[in-house]
């Protein structure tokens, strides 16, 4: 379980790693409890598992990343944190990972030094030519597959490895391939997604208020009603991004939502997936080949393949990507990056 206690307009959080049995919250002290035990769907495995979760915010960056603003409501024992910088949410510094060989003599390198932010309400695109390690780092940061990894991931300050059974929670990997039940409505489905994942005690009401915010924010009010096998695509993969944001994700990973979507419907998924980060204040991190909405999104990170290990060629914002590899579109990266990869390694 995770606390934040506020003392002399200063917010602090804490978990039962950190506290002993005196130090915990009562309302006598003013400490109050940010959440309280949530269950958890592995989507791989189709299993729920019931798990302590981290808090739906976390105060811990550092002065210079992050300033709040406590503002004590008329309710007893509410506060309202507000933020005037943008919190670091993500960080990675990954040295190095490897898989065993196929014929299990010794061990080959994926990816070698990635160092990168994600801040709070940031939409941010990963992208790379043909094996240059955009699954792998995707599933580095997001806790996936934690074998074979050197360096730290941490998410909100926390290691994200050695706490990843309480930080889970909060992180929504969303795979390429629809999970669907395709003869449920798009209100049947986000329903059983929320009860699977909300707490057992969640009353009907609130199921129902986050099934309803999932789909006006996801801009499927018009199709609420229909079964999910009448939906065109676009609306399919609208649909498979709303199972992980019922339940209410901080930061959340997909794996080329956009495949065999056509224009109009990219644009319109990716504009829906930058309201999400900036009127939200999710983090979003997205794999895409097709750089034609570049412009919308916040921060880009470009991975390039060098002696078959994926490498980290730049981070940073979509204009700067162009003024690093010295192009008007980003697409003519690609090119320049395979010609001259050593050139554009990340210092």
């Amino acid at each position: 379980m995770f606390y934040c206690n506020i003392k002399n307009g200063r917010a602090a959080c804490s978990s039962d790693l950190e506290t002993t049995e005196r130090e915990r919250p009562n309302q006598q002290n003013g400490t109050f409890i940010v959440s309280d035990n949530l269950p958890f769907i592995d989507r791989r495995k189709h299993m729920t598992k019931k798990l302590e979760a981290p808090p739906q915010l976390v105060v811990n960056s550092t002065p210079e990343q992050s300033r709040l603003r406590i503002n004590l409501g008329k309710k007893k024992n509410s506060a309202h944190l507000s933020r005037v910088s943008k919190q670091v949410v993500l960080r990675a510094d990954i040295h190095s990972k490897t898989v065993p060989e196929r014929d299990g003599a010794g061990k080959k390198e994926l990816i070698r030094d990635v160092q990168v932010e994600i801040l709070k309400g940031d939409l941010v695109a990963l992208l790379g030519g043909s094996g240059a390690g955009k699954t792998t780092v995707m599933n580095c940061l997001n806790g996936m597959d934690q074998r074979g990894v050197t360096g730290t991931v941490s998410f909100c300050g926390r290691d994200l490895y050695q706490n990843f059974d309480q930080i889970k929670r909060m992180i929504g990997s969303v795979p390429q391939q629809n999970e669907l039940h395709t003869m449920l409505s798009v209100e049947e489905e986000l329903k059983e997604a929320a009860v699977i994942r909300l707490p057992a005690e969640t009353k009907s009401k609130e199921i129902k208020k986050r099934v309803d915010d999932t789909i006006h924010t996801l801009k499927l009010d018009a199709v609420r009603k229909s079964k999910i096998s009448k939906l065109s695509g676009g609306e399919q993969k609208r649909v498979n991004i709303g199972i992980e944001l019922v339940a209410d994700r901080l930061l959340l990973c997909l794996d080329e939502p956009d495949a065999g979507l056509d224009p109009a419907s990219k644009r319109e998924l990716f504009t829906i997936l930058r309201d999400l980060a900036h009127k939200r204040d999710k983090s979003v991190i997205v794999i895409i080949h097709d750089v034609a909405e570049i412009a919308l999104f916040d921060k880009v990170i470009m991975m390039a393949k060098i002696d078959n290990v994926g490498r980290l060629a730049f981070s940073g914002s979509p204009q700067d990507a162009k003024r690093h590899f010295g192009v008007e579109d980003l697409r003519d990266a690609y090119t320049i990056i395979a010609q001259e990869p050593e050139r554009f390694l990340s210092k």
